[in-house]
This record gives structure tokens, sequence and C-alpha cells, in this order.
């Protein structure tokens, strides 16, 4: 919750093939040559509104206010109204690495909650996929376990599993 809507690496692209995941579109569709695929106006619209890429990218000094933050919760779904939205960067992945947030997406759909709820519970589905798969990992390893502990807890490494990406798994 403290980190911004979109300040993950890549997190904007990597929500728009979360999105398409959770709509069971596995595979990403081609129009003009560019690699995307259908996503609802709401998302794109609450994407548009929290990041600004001219203001934020590698800017750390520039970030979103928690009023900004607050405005987003008022962005609804538009159902069935969508665009074609380019994610070519993501398009590659295997739609396995985006089951958690496209989870979390679903369950958001389900219950008709605002995009911005949305985003919030992918991410939570990264970070709850991260843990149990650390966990499982930690258990199973036959050596070095302290090693590997450490690891895990490096700050970063934390971070990029608690934002959508396809990271985490």
């Amino acid at each position: 919750l403290i980190t911004p809507p979109f300040q993950g690496p890549d997190e904007p692209v990597h929500f728009y093939r979360a999105t398409q995941i959770a709509n069971v579109n596995f595979i990403p569709d081609v129009q003009n040559g560019v690699v995307g695929g259908d996503t609802d106006n709401g998302y794109i619209r609450l994407v548009r509104e929290s990041f600004d890429d001219t203001k934020l990218f590698f800017q750390p000094n520039n970030t979103i206010d928690a009023r900004t933050v607050t405005a987003l919760i008022k962005i609804k779904e538009t159902d069935n109204e969508s665009t074609f939205i380019d994610f070519q960067a993501t398009a590659n992945y295997s739609p396995i690495s985006y089951l958690a947030p496209a989870t979390g997406i679903a369950i958001a759909d389900v219950f008709g909650m605002p995009p911005l709820f949305a985003l919030y519970l992918a991410r939570f589905a990264c970070l709850f996929t991260w843990i149990a798969l650390s966990v499982l990992a930690l258990k199973n390893i036959p050596v070095k376990r302290g090693a590997l502990a450490t690891i895990l807890l490096i700050p970063m490494l934390i971070f990029q599993c608690s934002v959508i990406s396809a990271d985490s798994l």
C-alpha cells in the first residue's frame, strides 16, 4: 500500500498483461504489427491517470501524492468497453507467470471493485505467491538454508515481488 500505483519496474505493461490473463485470454493479439490485447477502458484510465512517465520515469524525487491516489478510487470498470493496448514487452512471458496477479484482478472483477482495488489485490497476490514459494523452498532446501533466507530478505527482491510483474513466480 505504501508504493503508489505503477511505481514498480514496468508495472503498467505487466498490469495490462495480467488483466488479459484474468479475462482468460492467454495469447496476445497482433494489430497492425503491434502485440498486445484488448483492455478494459477503466484499467487504461487508471494507468494513464496515475502514471505519467514524462514526470516519473527515472525521477526519484517526483512522486504521486496521497490525494491523487485517493482520487483514483473513483475510476470505475467500464465493463464491455475496451481498447487495444500495446504490451509487447510482456507478451512473450508465459501466462503462468501472471496467474497470481491475474487471480487478484479476477477477484476484483467478480466483486465489482474499482480498478485501483484490482491493482492492489494483484500486488497482494504476487507478494503472497512469492512468500509461499519462498517458504516452500526454505523447507525443502537440504543445505545453506541461512544463505537462501538472507537472499530472500534482500529489500529490492521483496519490493520487486510486491508489485505486479512476472518475477514473483
